[in-house]
């Protein structure tokens, strides 16, 4: 298999790795560190997975050119 291959789909990987777990675990660490209730928490989950998706929809085409 061609290095670039393997070097996109590691990239692939890891990506909707870090989504899974953000979204997963962001709801408790955002209750954690703002020390709010569970309802509180996720009404900042949904603006922060935004930019989350926002970001790698302007850089993805950045780490493609890499």
């Amino acid at each position: 298999m061609k290095l670039s291959v393997v070097f996109v789909l590691f990239n692939v990987k890891t990506d909707a790795m870090g989504t899974g777990l953000i979204v997963s675990v962001m709801p408790d660490l955002i209750q954690e560190v703002r020390g709010a209730d569970i309802g509180s928490a996720a009404l900042w989950s949904g603006p922060l997975s935004t930019v989350l998706a926002l970001m790698q929809f302007l850089f993805g085409p950045v780490i493609g050119a890499l």
